[in-house]
């Protein structure tokens, strides 16, 4: 299954080789980010961004998904135009969106776009077998500590 990575979760997961988490998931040529968020992640990551980019593909938009996408950007001001990209590569190549933004994933929902949040994501690793509960324990106490994300799942994750 393709999945495509959202700004946020796309950031997270390339730091310090989280995407071999990913890859373990949906496959080894799997992982996605579209051309914004690519192009997002080289301003973010400055000169390792090739090595990091290196272990994802990126997604071009053709004329057709551009065209939306700038018709999205008026509608939905509040939400990035690089999280808005992914919508519009999901909704038209059926991809996964693995997404960490609230709005985006409204957004999803209201489309039927098929997407994990981080939340899901983490129980996947569970479940799958990727991660045992210590492992799963110690990726949310970093996420959560280098990251400032609040997991409101926890407790249910790890019981």
């Amino acid at each position: 299954m393709k999945a495509l990575l959202e700004l946020d979760c796309a950031s997270i997961f390339l730091k310090h080789n989280r995407i071999l988490l990913l890859k373990k998931l949906f496959g080894e040529k799997e992982i996605f980010v579209s051309n914004f968020v690519a192009s997002e992640l080289k301003n973010c990551f400055g000169r390792n961004s090739a090595k990091i980019l290196s272990s994802i593909k990126s997604v071009e938009l053709s004329s057709g998904e551009l065209k939306e996408l700038k018709k999205l950007r008026k509608k939905f001001p509040e939400i990035l135009e690089a999280e808005l990209s992914c919508f519009v590569a999901c909704r038209k190549r059926h991809f996964l969106l693995i997404s960490n933004d609230h709005l985006l994933n409204e957004l999803c929902n209201k489309e039927k776009v098929r997407f994990l949040d981080l939340e899901e994501l983490l129980r996947a690793f569970l479940i799958k077998k990727i991660l045992n509960q210590s492992q799963l324990y110690s990726l949310i106490k970093e996420l959560e500590h280098n990251e400032g994300l609040i997991i409101h799942s926890k407790q249910e994750l790890l019981s």
